[in-house]
């Protein structure tokens, strides 16, 4: 029903620029609620939108939308903030599982992307272990 009526676009079209919704600009309680909340509701209406094999193209192209406008656009916009790093590797994990072999070519992220995810979860670990060790090293 939602591809006959078109209205899954525009669920879509509505619910993307939540995922943008970012520290600084939004305080990080609020991001928080909003990110998860988007993320699922996205997750929900692919799978509802895309239910078939024959459909499989579709879903992909909407999951590398997700991906690429959501969730490495967060990495790079929400700074060193560790909570919503943590939360963007949680929807890493969910994509890639949906993605399959498909997310391989995101093991070709930029080593800028890279680093900002690993300082992030470096400060995180380290606040847990009362330690950080080099957070500038390499992969």
């Amino acid at each position: 029903m939602l591809q006959q009526t078109g209205l899954g676009e525009v669920f879509e079209d509505a619910v993307m620029p939540t995922l943008l919704f970012l520290p600084e600009l939004t305080p990080v309680e609020e991001s928080i609620s909003l990110l998860t909340s988007a993320y699922s509701a996205l997750s929900s209406l692919g799978e509802v939108r895309y239910p078939t094999k024959e459909e499989k193209s579709n879903k992909m192209k909407f999951l590398d939308r997700i991906m690429r406008q959501g969730v490495l656009q967060g990495f790079i916009h929400s700074g060193d903030n560790v909570r919503i790093a943590e939360l963007l590797v949680r929807e890493v994990i969910t994509l890639f599982d949906s993605m399959g072999i498909h997310a391989v070519k995101y093991l070709k992220v930029s080593q800028e992307t890279l680093s900002r995810i690993e300082l992030s979860l470096t400060i995180y670990i380290g606040r847990y272990t009362g330690t950080i060790k080099n957070p500038h090293r390499s992969f």
